[in-house]
């Protein structure tokens, strides 16, 4: 078999395997397999998509200094739930990186190695993590945690040395720890709450950046870094460790972020951002990279507590305003405005007026007050400010200055799933993350398995890739039946078409988080004993207009997105993000397929649309529209068939949350998953000894 894949991409030549000393080594060619070069562009930037952005992207062999292309497939033995999982991957010299696969294919002398995996109860994904450790292998990259390599150092001693020296005020003291010591010390403040492992690998990288970026910030002091807020919070008590924190250190040992000129980033990070995070340059005046212009963020943006308020007297305002000359109006205060924003909608400049007018920026009079008056007073620099009597009043969101990593919005998506590379390269836009798989407290040799955020560009050094706006080598295919205004991107387990005017890339981005919704369903239903057959891909049909999407749905212009079967109508792209809901969307609309595929039409709306908003995330987002008197399930499932408004449907999916939430702390999400699939006559369960089938059937 690894023979005739070979053939596909070799020029056509079956050669028969034999395993044969390499020197006088012949080959024996058996036949030769007319295969159009056209043939050949398709199948290998098919097979490339299935490594950057499709069902073998989490394997992470698009990072690799080669040009790795392959195909995963998983079957289903037809006695019992016994799945077999396959993965073939081939790799080639990268020819300065990002050849196309034309050019590449004109000269099939480059390939250099064939990997045919095949795994008993399992998948095409788990067999493709399989075939990276031999690719890592042939590329001179060692196994994870090998103690030969453990004392060497992947950078050079004045960016990445083994030790550094940190200051602790309060015991006043000058340790010598390690950068990898030193960055699980800066956890154990920094992320003292932080109950998300992905969340804590992100830190991780962050603060780790961090360190090398500022090392020698205190040398006329004779020291590093020291342990407050003016470099990163550090703490030696191993009593505040946990084991998420250990772990999240561990498995990202080495990681930093990077310029394009291998010096490392800027690396902030902050509490909250409150929905956008800041361009340092309206923050703080100074140039910005790609990196720190600011992002939208809707993870953020629907985490309970974002907003807070500050009334503040005029005339202790003002008093506190005296403290610096930038501010210093006098001792009688007039007025506050805001006179120009950034797009993240922080306040850039202000106008005090008093006795003198003062114009400052926004950042600066939020610091001059929190020095005066305590940190807990103005937040962040995302604020309004109104007059109220002899008071002044701030709205605002966000805790801190807002650059960078946004710690709220890193916990939301990793509680959606999402993976630590795939958080940062949201807020780290550009930046390169490089992985040092020798490095100086015990590397990570394989260098992990992790996803990529927008797609992956090699750049011929090992363990180095783009995390964003990367140029990918292969096209969207277009159905010569197809209303030519419209596109098809295909993987696996979806299919999406898409107006043409959209770029690619978003089209890739909303991929890669359907496939990751699929493997987290997959995890789901195993835990729950349910056999789901993906069968035949979803189908996937983002709309140009609102228009459009009502007109084939029958749907209300607030609905987000409509399921039938397996084909999914979704609302513009630009609509689903402007509403901050793209994320939740993909996977609220995919639960729903699976749902009616492993329920058939039995399942009962309100247990359908909250075991979908359980699993897109969006439970915390409803709670606030619960009624206060409980809905019953009969007229729930009766109003659920037709809302009358965009208001009711979210109380209705509030309670529909409530009720899904109710059997969960119960019984487990697992018996919910063997609820819906015993309401289907034709699903098959292996159900667990704790559960027995007539009580599971009982109940639904």
């Amino acid at each position: 078999m690894l023979s005739a894949y070979a053939a596909l991409f070799n020029g056509g030549h079956l050669f028969r395997p034999r395993v044969a000393e390499s020197e006088g080594f012949a080959a024996e060619e058996r036949a030769t397999i007319n295969i159009e070069p056209s043939q050949v562009r398709a199948l290998t930037a098919g097979c490339r998509g299935a490594v950057e952005y499709g069902t073998a992207e989490k394997a992470g062999l698009g990072e690799l200094p080669m040009f790795v292309f392959g195909k995963t497939g998983t079957s289903t033995d037809s006695n019992g739930f016994r799945r077999q999982g396959w993965f073939v991957g081939l790799a080639a010299d990268n020819l300065k990186g990002r050849a196309s696969s034309s050019v590449f294919f004109a000269q099939p002398e480059a390939l250099r190695l064939a990997v045919l995996v095949f795994a008993r109860r399992s998948h095409g994904s788990e067999c493709a993590e399989v075939a990276r450790k031999v690719f890592d292998a042939y590329v001179g990259i060692k196994d994870r945690g090998s103690k030969a390599e453990a004392g060497s150092n992947p950078l050079s001693a004045s960016r990445n040395p083994q030790f550094l020296q940190v200051r602790l005020l309060r015991e006043g003291r000058t340790d010598t720890v390690s950068l990898e010591d030193y960055v699980l010390g800066v956890l154990s403040m920094e992320a003292s709450t932080e109950d998300e492992l992905e969340a804590l690998k992100a830190q991780a990288v962050v603060s780790r950046t961090f360190a090398l970026k500022n090392l020698g910030r205190h040398s006329s002091d004779g020291y590093d870094l020291c342990s407050n807020t003016h470099c990163q919070q550090y703490s030696s008590d191993e009593s505040r460790l946990r084991d998420q924190m250990r772990r999240a250190v561990e498995e990202t040992s080495g990681e930093s972020l990077q310029e394009s000129n291998g010096q490392p980033i800027d690396a902030y990070f902050h509490a909250a951002c409150g929905g956008a995070t800041a361009s340092i340059e309206s923050l703080w005046g100074v140039p910005a990279p790609s990196y720190l212009r600011g992002v939208q963020d809707d993870y953020c943006a629907a985490a309970p507590g974002r907003e807070w308020s500050d009334q503040i007297p005029a005339d202790q305002l003002a008093k506190a305003l005296t403290t610096d000359e930038r501010t210093n109006v006098g001792r009688s205060l007039t007025d506050v405005v805001v006179t120009r924003r950034d797009p993240s909608g922080r306040a850039e400049s202000i106008t005090i007026e008093g006795a003198r007018r003062k114009q400052v920026r926004g950042w600066e009079f939020k610091m001059i007050v929190g020095r005066a008056l305590g940190w807990n007073v103005l937040k962040s620099s995302r604020f309004e400010v109104s007059r109220r009597g002899s008071s002044f009043v701030f709205r605002g969101s966000g805790f801190g200055h807002g650059l960078g990593l946004c710690q709220q919005g890193a916990h939301v998506m990793a509680g959606r799933g999402i993976t630590y590379r795939q958080i940062l390269e949201h807020y780290f836009p550009g930046a390169i993350e490089t992985r040092a798989g020798d490095g100086a407290t015990g590397g990570r040799g394989e260098g992990g398995t992790g996803r990529v955020g927008e797609g992956v560009r090699g750049r011929g050094e090992r363990g180095s890739y783009f995390l964003r706006n990367a140029s990918f080598s292969f096209s969207s295919y277009q159905d010569p039946h197809r209303d030519p205004r419209q596109l098809v991107l295909k993987s696996e387990h979806f299919h999406i078409t898409y107006p043409a005017n959209v770029p690619r890339g978003e089209i890739q981005a909303v991929l890669r988080t359907l496939e990751s919704a699929h493997d987290d369903m997959r995890h789901r239903l195993d835990a729950a004993g349910v056999k789901f057959v993906p069968g035949a891909p979803v189908e996937i049909v983002l709309h140009a207009t609102t228009q459009d999407f009502t007109t084939a749905t029958g749907q209300p212009w607030f609905a987000a997105g409509a399921t039938r079967g397996r084909r999914i109508h979704l609302q513009p792209l630009a609509v689903l993000r402007r509403r901050r809901i793209l994320t939740s969307t993909l996977r609220h609309e995919y639960a729903h397929a699976v749902i009616e595929a492993i329920g058939g039409a039995r399942t009962t709306r309100w247990l359908a649309e909250g075991l979908a908003i359980h699993f897109a995330g969006e439970a915390a987002m409803l709670k606030r529209f619960e009624s206060r008197k409980r809905i019953s399930v009969d007229q729930l499932e009766r109003e659920l068939a037709h809302p009358a408004s965009a208001a009711q449907m979210r109380q209705l999916y509030a309670a529909a949350s409530r009720e899904v939430l109710a059997l969960i702390l119960t019984d487990g999400e697992p018996h919910v998953w063997r609820r819906v699939a015993a309401g289907n006559r034709n699903a098959v369960a292996d159900y667990s000894p704790r559960l027995p089938y007539s009580a599971t059937l009982g109940m639904a």
